[in-house]
């Protein structure tokens, strides 16, 4: 079967027969309050699609106890949401990690969460695509008709993604996770295209200023006095978040962690990182390095000087000199036909680390890691893919995907505008 690769923004890249022998790029930011989207290279590469797993769709029917209690003043619930409180993160295949997540009088979604976009939008009843973006039968939809307590604000909005794009209808109403629920500005689709996978809509965890949702409501009425950032929203204590993203192999969960964080996820010091831009989760790695065992070494700033740690991305983004360096290195070649760096399924128990040291701290991530699955081919052969690729200059950032924060517990400080590594405790 095809694989899906989930880039930024919930954007996914179809790994299918390309005529080009192009490396797979990301694409530059959606301009205008967009979100960092990814797509094939304009002179080539791969096809960019979705790929639906109709075995992948989990159904959660969580009590919604405080959308029940739920009124126009969000205050109470400001006053509530300032304890930390865990979710349970399914995996998809090491490609995709997605949460419960409760919207309205306790209508129940799975959500794609993500770091490298801004937007938080459910799939509407009233939802059409050519696709199957907009779900098959029995897959959840926002009925907004029967719940009293989403407020449409007569606002419409639109985000285009590498893979597509998603139009809708702008309302305010509580979404609730891990326990924890806040009112805020949120999208219910009436078009997608290139959604059709895991999940029933997208949560965006950067920053509410490169909002899509926010600038299409405006300033007056309900937008005025409500945020899209549901972690804004939720007034923490501690305003942090992170995640521990789980191994395929393993069997486990992972888990975000809201207000806080899970020691047993982690061991050892968080090394800390200012950001350089509240947008994105973005920090520097000007002057940074990539090393390969103890041979293989190069500059991982030789085209953009930041990157971004981003959960909605499967793979770590490299500007193109560093990804062709380490793929040379770990034995791995570019395939036009995969539309990805092929490497033997064998490096990923005799193949050696490959290091990305910046801001002061080196991280290590093993082969074990860094080689995934993409399956077998029609003749049976297994077939696996690197964890790194090449789009960092179209994109004109790096980014720090899953095959990274699998390996490191990554921390989400917004009350001290930083990002922080810790090496993840994973089940032996």
């Amino acid at each position: 079967m095809p694989l899906a690769v989930v880039f930024a923004g919930g954007a996914a890249l179809l790994l299918a027969v390309a005529a080009s022998s192009s490396p797979v790029v990301a694409a530059p930011f959606v301009a205008g309050n967009a979100n960092l989207a990814s797509s094939a290279s304009t002179s080539g590469g791969v096809a960019i699609s979705k790929v639906m797993d109709p075995s992948g769709h989990n159904s959660f029917r969580a009590i919604d106890r405080w959308a029940a209690r739920m009124s126009a003043d969000n205050s109470t619930l400001r006053r509530r949401a300032t304890t930390s409180s865990s979710v349970a993160l399914t995996n998809s295949d090491n490609f995709l990690y997605t949460a419960p997540v409760t919207l309205g009088n306790g209508q129940a979604f799975t959500l794609d969460l993500d770091t490298g976009s801004s937007d938080t939008w459910f799939r509407g009843a009233a939802c059409h695509s050519a696709d199957q973006s907009c779900g098959v039968a029995g897959q959840p939809a926002v009925a907004t008709t029967t719940d009293n307590t989403l407020v449409a604000t007569g606002k419409s909005w639109s985000t285009t993604y590498g893979s597509g794009m998603v139009v809708g209808n702008i309302y305010t109403g509580p979404v609730t996770m891990a326990g924890m629920s806040a009112r805020i500005l949120l999208g219910v689709t009436t078009h997608e295209t290139g959604f059709n996978t895991v999940g029933d809509g997208l949560m965006g965890l950067a920053f509410a200023g490169i909002s899509n949702i926010a600038a299409a409501a405006g300033a007056a009425g309900a937008a005025a006095t409500t945020s899209s950032n549901w972690i804004d929203a939720l007034a923490l204590q501690n305003n942090v978040f992170s995640f521990y993203l789980s191994a395929a192999a393993n069997g486990d969960t992972g888990e975000m962690t809201v207000g806080g964080m899970d020691p047993a996820r982690f061991t050892g010091a968080v090394n800390y990182h200012p950001l350089v831009s509240e947008t994105y989760w973005q920090l520097s790695w000007a002057g940074g390095t990539w090393a390969v065992g103890a041979a293989a070494a190069g500059a991982l700033d030789g085209a953009v000087n930041s990157v971004i740690a981003d959960t909605g991305t499967s793979l770590v983004i490299l500007d193109t000199a560093a990804a062709a360096g380490v793929n040379a290195a770990i034995g791995a070649k570019y395939s036009a036909a995969v539309g990805a760096y092929v490497v033997p399924c064998s490096v990923a128990t005799t193949g050696p680390n490959v290091t990305l040291t910046f801001g002061g701290a080196a991280y290590a991530i093993p082969a074990s890691v860094y080689v995934l699955n993409a399956g077998t081919t029609a003749a049976g052969a297994a077939t696996c893919i690197s964890g790194f690729t090449a789009g960092a200059a179209q994109a004109t950032v790096g980014i720090l995907g899953d095959v990274f924060l699998r390996q490191y517990y990554s921390v989400f400080d917004k009350a001290n505008k930083q990002v922080g590594f810790a090496l993840a405790v994973h089940p032996q």
